[in-house]
């Protein structure tokens, strides 16, 4: 990395990607992460509201909007989770896994958000 975001502050966040992406732009990559700070808690609201509304069509391009958020914080562990989700969507969840997907997308978005918030409430410091 060329600038101060420094990858050992983050075990679920990997901003190798978001580092290439930038140009190292360390401005950028912080907009970057304020975006997925402020967008993700309503993008994992809308997912969940989607699944138990059983509104596929929508959960599917909810899903696949969602996929390059995760891209750029390189969240590995949710590599396959959300194109899991949008593909079960479009076949209406016939086996029901949907939820607990949501709930591993969840549980690792909400430690890239506490990662990336504890990250700005040290650099306020």
């Amino acid at each position: 990395m060329r600038n101060n975001l420094n990858s050992a502050e983050f075990k679920y966040i990997r901003l190798d990607y978001l580092d290439e992406l930038t140009g190292g732009d360390e401005e950028i990559m912080e907009e970057m992460l304020k975006l997925f700070l402020e967008n993700t808690p309503v993008s994992l609201k809308n997912l969940g509201e989607l699944c138990t509304q059983k509104n596929y069509e929508e959960l599917k391009k909810a899903a696949h909007k969602f996929k390059p958020t995760l891209s750029y914080v390189g969240i590995l562990e949710l590599e396959g989770v959300v194109p899991e989700i949008e593909k079960l969507a479009g076949e209406a969840d016939p086996e029901g896994k949907i939820p607990e997907l949501l709930k591993e997308l969840a549980f690792y978005c909400e430690k890239g958000v506490q990662e990336i918030s504890s990250y700005f409430n040290k650099k306020q410091e």
